[in-house]
């Protein structure tokens, strides 16, 4: 990470659409990459509102390759034989995926890696149909006991992403046409389950969590590696976001014993509404653009993402596409411009993914106001409220 944070501009108050584990950068109306709400388990039909522009759409029609390897969790339309959970045809192609949102490539997992199904998953087929069953892993890997493919190991998940990853840009580069590219590599690392490669166990003499993240890191450098060994570092704009805080599984006091903190001094993790929740890092890399070693304390959202993109183009986006969406390029090209000055969340599970009461935050300038069903509170330290490590909320 600091290979790229030394050569781009970090915008420090990067707000993620909701503290969970997925890419949903919508405010108060649906963004991007996909317009969708994430309803019920892995394996059930989600709610889309389909034909919405997306980037991965919007850059396809200026001529892009689009690619996404990792974690897609966004929702797919799974083949179904009956009304219960597991009855899915993995056979089958399955819909409503990358490939109906404006990505060419696919390959990965539907959802996170502690969810099943335990399958790859390239372009829009099941690479191996499940013939049997792994057991509930105990921490630090948590992941639920169901059907797994042969060719799917839990800790080879990251390292195939990577791989894949890697080949593609080694494609790009020898592309005769030299078609520009989007790739999206929401990775499955460092969310659960807790899982570093040999290579990495240790490393840090921190935790099984530490060793992740660093794992991780190495990831990243590789990938920047390519890039300089293919020609395509100055004119790549390489961009290192994560969608949402730490996970409680990292398991906090054993961190805090070796005094270092994932939030960084805010309060809350993943799934919660409050800071540490959702305010993520957001470091852009774009050569001859960004101003080298530059922060920007700016409030900016994932869903930010779109008009920026548009703004690339001198394009003006349609009405009804990204209407929550306001270009940082100013902010990205060092001009004090161009922010916004509120930005919405909401916190709707538990961690464990059932559905609660709605809360909901909203931040303006300095302030990040939270409400509850028929309660609201300044977040402040003397907030009558406290996260449960899950994100739930509970009165003190």
């Amino acid at each position: 990470m600091h290979r790229v944070s030394v050569g781009s501009t970090v915008l420090d108050r990067t707000a993620s659409s909701g503290g969970f584990c997925a890419f949903l950068p919508a405010t108060r109306r649906p963004g991007l990459p996909g317009h969708l709400v994430r309803t019920g388990a892995a394996t059930r039909r989600r709610q889309r509102r389909p034909g919405r522009l997306t980037v991965a759409t919007f850059l396809q029609q200026k001529g892009y390759a689009t690619a996404v390897f990792g974690k897609w969790h966004l929702g797919v339309d799974w083949p179904r034989t009956g009304p219960n959970e597991a009855d899915v045809d993995l056979s089958k192609p399955i819909g409503g995926g990358p490939l109906a949102h404006g990505f060419e490539r696919f390959f990965g997992i539907s959802v996170s890696l502690d969810m099943p199904p335990y399958v790859w998953l390239d372009q829009d087929r099941v690479v191996t149909v499940p013939t049997r069953r792994v057991d509930d892993s105990p921490p630090p890997q948590f992941w639920n006991g169901r059907p797994i493919s042969s060719d799917f190991e839990m800790h080879s998940v990251e390292p195939r992403l990577i791989d894949a990853a890697a080949q593609y840009l080694v494609e790009r580069a020898m592309d005769p046409g030299h078609r520009p590219f989007f790739l999206y590599l929401p990775l499955a690392a460092p969310h659960t389950p807790i899982v570093p490669t040999a290579e990495f166990v240790g490393r840090t003499r921190t935790t099984e969590y530490g060793d992740f993240v660093t794992q991780v890191d190495a990831d990243v450098g590789w990938l920047l590696d390519v890039l300089d060994e293919q020609g395509l570092t100055d004119t790549t704009i390489v961009i290192v976001t994560s969608d949402s805080g730490f996970s409680p599984a990292a398991d906090l006091p054993a961190l805090q014993r070796l005094h270092h903190d994932p939030s960084a001094g805010f309060r809350g993790s993943k799934t919660d509404f409050y800071e540490g929740g959702h305010r993520v890092p957001f470091i852009v890399r774009w050569p001859g653009s960004t101003p080298a070693g530059g922060r920007c304390d700016a409030l900016i959202c994932h869903a930010d993402l779109m008009a920026t993109c548009a703004a690339l183009f001198g394009d003006t986006l349609p009405d009804d596409a990204a209407e929550d969406s306001i270009s940082m390029l100013p902010l990205l090209r060092g001009e004090q411009r161009g922010a916004r000055s509120s930005s919405h969340r909401e916190a709707t599970t538990d961690g464990r993914g059932r559905r609660k009461p709605q809360p909901y935050a909203l931040r303006r300038d300095a302030s990040c106001g939270l409400r509850e069903p028929n309660r609201v509170s300044d977040g402040g330290p003397g907030a009558r409220h406290a996260h449960n490590g899950w994100g739930g909320i509970r009165e003190r």
